[in-house]
């Protein structure tokens, strides 16, 4: 009879394993590359982050896998430096560490990540859930800069000598430092003034018309001086004043669409 021990054994063995997958060749393998996790944090300061990448299944024979790094809301030269290569397994080796330099800002961001993807392999399979890791990138920097980061760390008593008007400041400088806010800003600024100058406008007419138009006894005020009828001169006024009363408001349409288009 079969002993207990060996018939647990068999019991808990799977008929097929998982890692014996199908490539593309149809060829059954029985190694699967992956990373080993699914997300890798460090922090901006470290330098460096150290990305696992591991073999399961058959550790015989060489297999060779190619990685690259994708942009998510971290962008290469901006935030991590990109970084495309190829990691060999040799005979019975389980395990590889591939390196990716992070680049230092002085500047506070928020966490944000990238990606890196395993492609192209050779006599082995790329594992199917863990085929790509995201990398997370922790900024130590304070909010919203580090100049007042030494009476953040002491608490409310070091937040209270926090000068209002030095602190605003910070915070623009912050905003305007990121590329492209400080042309849009400069741009939302002026072009949210034709709103200001529009009703100025309209307040302006309103008064002309009671005033001029209408007043019978102002026909030197008129916009259309001349030997003309007094009537005539005051139909042209008052269509060129209904035309500007109105054509702004589709300047003012385009602007509010190109307002969003900006994404500020």
């Amino acid at each position: 009879g079969r002993s207990p021990a060996l018939a647990a054994t068999s019991r808990s063995r799977p008929s097929r394993g998982p890692c014996f997958l199908k490539r593309s060749s149809g060829v059954l393998s029985a190694s699967v590359v992956q990373f080993a996790a699914p997300i890798f944090f460090v922090e901006e300061t470290e330098g460096q982050v150290f990305i696992d990448i591991m073999r399961v299944g058959s550790l015989s024979g060489e297999v060779r896998v190619r990685y690259r790094t994708q942009d998510s809301s971290a962008q290469a030269g901006k935030k991590y430096v990109a970084k495309s290569g190829e990691v060999a397994f040799a005979d019975g080796e389980d395990l590889k560490t591939i390196k990716i330099d992070i680049i230092y800002t002085s500047e506070w961001a928020t966490t944000l990540e990238f990606k890196v993807g395993l492609d192209d392999p050779v006599d082995c399979e790329i594992g199917r859930s863990l085929h790509t890791c995201r990398v997370k990138v922790i900024d130590n920097d304070a909010f919203p800069s580090s100049k007042y980061a030494w009476e953040v760390r002491q608490g409310v008593v070091g937040i209270q000598h926090v000068g209002s008007f030095g602190l605003f400041q910070e915070f623009w400088r912050l905003i305007l430092a990121h590329e492209g806010n400080t042309w849009r800003t400069t741009v939302v600024v002026i072009m949210d003034q034709l709103r200001n100058i529009y009703l100025f406008y309209t307040l302006y007419v309103g008064a002309y018309l009671v005033n001029v138009v209408f007043n019978k006894d102002a026909e030197d005020d008129l916009f259309f001086p001349g030997s003309d009828r007094v009537e005539e001169r005051r139909l042209r006024t008052a269509a060129v004043i209904g035309a500007f009363y109105i054509l702004p408001l589709f300047v003012l349409h385009a602007w509010d669409y190109a307002r969003t288009v900006l994404d500020l």
